[in-house]
């Protein structure tokens, strides 16, 4: 992220560092915040308050949240290394406007620690009384809101109307969606062309314990259907992770019908933590008198995983449009691949409700797995920049026509 941290009129980069194939301790899940001298040069500065590469990384958002006219920043992780189910948390990082950051996340938002296994955040004023608040979204996830008292982030999920929705949210945009003056929000989720299919009533579940007593966690990911719960793989890809297990079922058919109770101990089940998540749709979250409602988007935005979103008024008609990407491929062969997206163009109706437009008429077809898109201006006009998981840039004219 760019940010002008030193308030000396360039831009400076931090850089979140996470991934699980680097092990404990490892220096590439060190942070990093490189200066800028003023002539596109970056120099990294040394922050001890960054060196600590236990943990995986996931989000930073810059704002001045205790308006001292520094830019501060909200760091979240998604999990320890090689950890993950144990969920993460978020850090505040307070610009002290001698160039270092301090950790004043114990002081101002003590919640933050162990919020969830946080993969998007944004600072910005949900309630328009003239702070920045912070919205914090992950996988396993409700939609955390910290609303800002006077310097202090104050957890009020629940007065907002958001305890119940916990979903694998992967990416979060603000925006007023029905110019009605307030902030809403579009959301990305892991869609409905999927295996897993969940409800408030029957969610879907995962079990994170060291379950054989190795010394390592496994994670068990089921259903709950008609008052049980059944685990989603199937008995040898079960038995591979957990050999004991083999001698308990040595036919497809008895492991057919066994639900977690009668597979698992009750000794084990109660010393696992137990994660779940309800909605799997992507949509919008309209502010409604200090309320949030939420709206599911056209069923085009939920045949893959939407990571990337970005907001524009593509028809110029007043009303906020979208553009939607997605798709993931590093999944096992028994989940299948999530690639049904191009890239999908929403266009606004209002009221925060949109219409899909099929790709021969907006002309975005784009194949790969997209992370993330914004808009520039160039001296021939607007370009919608595309980024994708190792791949090239896409570029696109934006017509500003329907």
């Amino acid at each position: 992220m760019f940010l002008d941290f030193e308030n000396d009129g360039d831009l400076d980069l931090f850089v979140v560092s996470g991934g699980n194939e680097f092990s404990f301790g490892a220096p590439e899940l060190v942070n990093r915040l490189y200066l800028n001298d003023g002539q596109g040069n970056f120099n990294r500065s040394i922050q001890p308050v960054l060196n600590n590469p236990s943990l995986v990384y996931s989000t930073v958002s810059a704002g001045d949240y205790d308006k001292d006219g520094y830019t501060d920043l909200f760091v979240g992780t998604r999990f320890k290394a090689f950890q993950y189910g144990i969920p993460g948390g978020g850090f505040i990082y307070r610009n002290d406007k001698s160039g270092r950051l301090q950790d004043v996340t114990a002081r101002v938002a003590p919640e933050l620690s162990g919020l969830g296994m946080i993969t998007d955040s944004k600072w910005v004023d949900f309630d328009s009384d003239g702070d920045l608040d912070l919205i914090v979204i992950g996988e396993w996830m409700t939609v955390e809101l910290f609303v800002n008292d006077g310097g202090k982030l104050e957890k009020q999920t629940d007065e907002w109307g958001l305890s119940k929705l916990t979903g694998w949210w992967n990416s979060i945009e603000p925006a007023d969606l029905d110019n009605d003056g307030d902030v809403d929000f579009v959301l990305g989720n892991h869609g409905f062309n999927s295996r897993f299919r969940g409800t408030e009533q029957e969610p879907v579940l995962l079990y994170v314990a060291d379950f054989d007593s190795n010394g390592s966690i496994e994670h068990i990911y089921a259903k709950k259907a008609g008052g049980k719960v059944f685990p989603y793989a199937l008995k040898h890809d079960l038995v591979a992770q957990l050999p004991s297990l083999k001698k308990n079922y040595l036919e497809y058919r008895k492991f057919n019908s066994q639900s977690i109770e009668q597979i698992f101990t009750k000794e084990k089940l109660q010393a696992a933590s137990v994660l779940h998540a309800s909605i799997f749709a992507s949509g919008v979250l309209e502010n409604v008198n200090g309320r949030f409602v939420f709206r599911e988007l056209p069923i085009e935005a939920q045949f893959s995983p939407v990571y990337a979103i970005h907001v524009t008024d593509l028809n110029s008609d007043g009303i906020s449009d979208l553009i939607l990407g997605g798709n993931l491929y590093q999944v096992k062969p028994e989940a299948g691949q999530y690639d049904a997206s191009y890239g999908l163009v929403l266009l606004g109706e209002g009221n925060c409700r949109f219409k899909a437009i099929p790709s021969v008429a907006s002309g975005l077809k784009v194949r790969g797995a997209m992370r993330d898109i914004c808009e520039i201006k160039t001296p021939l006009g607007p370009r919608i920049m595309i980024a994708l998981n190792n791949d090239s840039l896409r570029v696109y004219q934006h017509s500003g026509n329907e």
